[in-house]
């Protein structure tokens, strides 16, 4: 009976600490945890001061390389400077191949919306929901931050989906949405689908806290090597 009792308790254990690996808040110092999403799972890596308590989150959005874990890394240093948590997801070449992540998949060739659970926004929603749940603060402040292809994702998404971001900060996005119904999406807001309402979006976006960095060494505008677009839309 013992030995029935304390395997019962040692499963409960297991089953907890399972439970709380996928629903407790992020370790401190560096660490992964993972969100589930309308497409799958994604990883998230993060990182805590040790005098963590009520501050922001940084929400850091990757480029085209998708290394999640080296912008994590990066952005160690302002995260220990505002006291505050960072987040970065990745948005993985198998379940958002090639431009669907920077450019949200929110559109079939048709021209037809996809469903809202095929949108990388989407997933980016739910990886803040979830990660400020987590932390027990649904209403916790939080920044978002991207560069390149995380740039030209945090354009889009901004154009198209709610947040509460404090600030949006891109860097150095390939290319832009820009706030124009005569451009075609993904590059303006024209022959978007009537359920996204382009005015009323159009209208968002330009109330939005966007800022926008650019690098003065940032001036490689070649084409070659796939890496920028070169239709003329871009």
């Amino acid at each position: 009976m013992k030995r029935l009792l304390s395997a019962a308790i040692a499963i409960g254990l297991v089953w907890a600490a399972a439970v709380f690996a996928e629903t407790g808040p992020a370790p401190k110092g560096k660490g992964e945890i993972t969100v589930k999403t309308g497409k799958g799972p994604l990883p998230v890596f993060t990182y805590k001061p040790a005098r963590f308590s009520s501050g922001p989150v940084l929400f850091v959005f990757h480029g085209q390389k998708r290394n999640a874990d080296k912008y994590r890394d990066y952005t160690i240093p302002l995260a220990e400077k505002m006291g505050a948590m960072v987040a970065a997801p990745c948005f993985g070449e198998d379940v958002f191949p090639g431009a669907a992540y920077a450019q949200g998949k929110i559109v079939r060739d048709d021209g037809s919306l996809q469903p809202k659970k095929e949108w990388s926004f989407t997933a980016g929603s739910e990886v803040v929901r979830a990660v400020l749940a987590r932390e027990g603060n649904p209403r916790r402040s939080y920044f978002f931050l991207g560069h390149s292809a995380g740039g030209q994702f945090l354009v889009r998404f901004t154009a198209v989906e709610e947040s509460q971001a404090q600030r949006v900060i891109v860097a150095n996005p390939g290319t832009y949405v820009f706030p124009r119904a005569d451009r075609e999406w993904p590059y303006g807001f024209g022959k978007l689908p009537a359920e996204l309402d382009g005015e009323k979006n159009i209208r968002r976006f330009l109330a939005a806290p966007l800022t926008v960095l650019l690098g003065q060494a940032d001036t490689n505008n070649s084409t070659e090597a796939g890496n920028f677009p070169a239709t003329p839309e871009a």
